[in-house]
């Protein structure tokens, strides 16, 4: 402080700075104090301030959250305006290689046991004032998904079996309110479960048990209550992005790791498989197993007269490197195939998943790929979307349709069903 209140010089002119504050209520006459002084000295001498000083009180909040609040509304925000490359607009894709020790084919799919994120789980220890080694000897029926009447830790049971972040419902929101400590708490959480309130303030925020927990500090909860109310943690399904000619004891899966402001407003929300598969370190192990595409998803069984026609947006690409994955190994091996064609909606080049794999399957003749790039269209002859690239190439299309009969493979999604009608009856 000494050093702020004595600059005489131009030493923090123009220098961005930003500034978050913790105080007590209790002591008034400091109470964010220095925080603000600090904040006001800065600006004073020709400091750029990116976003408004933030401030949380611990007599009444949980700082913590109150940080990551500020951190995903404010100050995230305000860092990406100013160096546009600090994030990204769209989810960016990662692979990732697992060890298997039962087969698949090209176009299944992997399910994924996953645990919930680190912040998540230290987030709910943290709501119920448990240390992170502590152990919970958990009573009850034995139709539950809960390690029954055996010393367990805290930290495995909110990791590896509960749903943290799944969606309170109405029950579980008057729940709440029951265990409200004031009167002025339990309305507004009832009014939050009223049918005025609930699909608007609820859903659509896609808030959370824990979420309520922490904006709600006055309802005393018991934690073996709460664990009742939470969903047993789910397997998440991946499509396989390998082909097994290439590995029959590896598989490729192709994932956009999940990480965004919180509808709610508070903290971030992330994806609990996809940053579970992104925790992952070489050696790691992971609970998964094969689940069998339905047979329209396989390639086709005379691949020498069907032709093939892919369209995939993003990360949605997946099952289709595994498709020209084989479809190359095949050609190595002589394999007379019929034409392939791929096309593909990502942002841009920068974003274009497995380029250099598919310009050199291009090459060999595996597939002819073409793209949409949404925010570069100059690159892709003025097609923002797949639908855009369909009609480019319909004629192309029409060829191949044509060429295949009813055996013909289209694969889209749903956000590009409407013009596989018209193509279709045509």
């Amino acid at each position: 402080m000494n050093w702020i209140q004595t600059i005489t010089g131009n030493e923090v002119e123009k220098v961005p700075y930003v500034v978050f504050g913790v105080g007590n209520s209790e002591w008034r006459q400091t109470f964010h104090r220095i925080p603000k002084l600090i904040d006001d000295e800065l600006e004073k001498r020709g400091g750029e301030r990116l976003v408004t000083l933030g401030l949380t009180n611990v007599a009444e909040k949980d700082p913590f959250l109150d940080f990551e609040i500020w951190e995903s509304k404010e100050l995230w925000p305000a860092l990406e305006k100013r160096y546009s490359d600090v994030a990204g607009g769209a989810p960016e894709a990662s692979v990732g290689s697992i060890g298997l020790s039962c087969s698949y084919e090209v176009g299944d799919y992997l399910e994924v046991l996953p645990m919930n994120p680190l912040d998540a789980v230290t987030r709910a220890l943290r709501r119920f004032k448990l240390p992170w080694d502590a152990v919970l000897t958990i009573a009850g029926s034995d139709i539950t998904s809960l390690p029954i009447g055996i010393p367990v830790s805290a930290w495995d049971v909110l990791s590896s079996y509960v749903e943290l972040a799944s969606l309170s419902t109405r029950k579980d929101t008057l729940a709440l309110a029951s265990y409200a400590r004031s009167e002025k708490v339990r309305m507004e959480i009832e009014l939050l479960a009223s049918n005025a309130k609930f699909k608007s303030e609820i859903e659509d925020k896609r808030v959370s048990i824990l979420d309520l927990l922490e904006r709600f500090p006055a309802v005393e909860l018991p934690m073996a209550t709460y664990l009742g109310m939470l969903q047993p943690i789910r397997t998440r399904q991946y499509s396989i992005s390998s082909s097994p000619l290439k590995d029959p004891s590896y598989a490729t899966l192709t994932y956009s790791v999940l990480e965004t402001p919180s509808l709610s407003g508070q903290g971030l929300y992330k994806g609990v498989a996809s940053s579970f598969l992104a925790s992952l370190k070489p050696d790691d192990r992971l609970q998964v197993c094969i689940r069998r595409s339905n047979i329209a998803f396989h390639l086709p069984l005379a691949p020498d007269t069907t032709p093939i026609i892919c369209i995939a947006a993003g990360a949605g690409l997946a099952p289709f490197r595994g498709f020209i994955q084989q479809r190359s190994i095949q050609m190595k091996a002589d394999r007379i195939l019929a034409p392939a064609l791929l096309i593909l909606g990502c942002h841009s080049r920068d974003d274009d998943l497995y380029r250099e794999e598919f310009d050199a399957w291009e090459v060999e003749g595996a597939v002819v790929v073409k793209r949409a790039y949404s925010r570069d269209t100059k690159q892709t002859a003025g097609c923002k979307y797949v639908q855009d690239r369909v009609a480019e190439q319909e004629e192309y299309v029409r060829k191949l349709w044509k060429q295949g009969g009813k055996s013909t493979y289209v694969e889209v999604g749903k956000s590009v069903t409407q013009w596989k009608r018209p193509l279709g009856a045509s």
